[in-house]
């Protein structure tokens, strides 16, 4: 009986190893961080391409019209690269800043998931949609992303990062734009940590949230 014992448990001892140990290699597949922007690595406001990474939409209407949207007429020309805190101080983070309009406000877009950043033409084809409108902008990297500091290996789904959104209100701030001048807009990962920012200072007024994650078990199911 006691030998009928022993088996059980280190079979379940057994079971539950080999639980923790895809687990883990689950959550380190879904959130370990690639720093790079992927086929987009090195793109600029003027230098960036929807055609370059087409062949990763299998759907084809949206790789029809990666490959044949004009990005060229939505380059810019003038911006200035910045550099800021986050509100988890001693994270330097990276920005693009294009403050074309006097007096008039600003949107902070935020990238996103991985691998991502400042560089994707998303956040380049929003910025210059913006300034066409007459909004100022600053496009960001968060942290773990392009040119901000590298802090962690794995992403945190804007548990933490959303302190970088703030910096960039921060920042914003500090160079003269009123609070009730700055608004969001996110872009997946980005719109949830948007959300997140939003909710913890109660001075940002406007969110633009472009699909946002909403649901761990739809990211796994991803």
């Amino acid at each position: 009986m006691k030998r009928l014992f022993k088996y059980f448990f280190a079979l379940i001892i057994f079971i539950g190893l080999i639980y923790y140990v895809a687990g883990f290699y689950v959550a380190y597949q879904i959130l370990k961080i690639d720093y790079s922007c992927g086929l987009h690595e090195g793109s600029l406001p003027n230098k960036w391409s929807t055609s370059v990474d087409a062949h990763q939409y299998k759907n084809i209407s949206q790789n029809i019209l990666r490959k044949n949207f004009p990005y060229k007429d939505y380059f810019l020309q003038d911006w200035q690269d910045v550099n800021f805190v986050s509100r988890d101080k001693d994270i330097r983070l990276s920005g693009w800043l294009f403050n074309y309009f006097p007096n008039r406000p600003i949107i902070i877009i935020t990238h996103g998931i991985n691998p991502n950043g400042k560089c994707k033409s998303e956040s380049n084809l929003v910025a210059s949609l913006l300034l066409k409108k007459k909004f100022n902008v600053l496009t960001i990297d968060l942290r773990n992303y392009g040119q901000s500091d590298k802090v962690t290996s794995f992403e945190d789904l804007g548990l933490k990062s959303y302190n970088d959104i703030l910096g960039a209100f921060d920042f914003l701030k500090n160079i003269g734009f009123n609070s009730n001048y700055i608004g969001l807009h996110g872009i997946s990962l980005g719109a949830s940590t948007s959300i997140f920012a939003a909710y913890n200072e109660p001075e940002i007024l406007a969110i633009w949230a472009d699909s946002s994650l909403a649901e761990f078990n739809m990211i796994l199911q991803d």
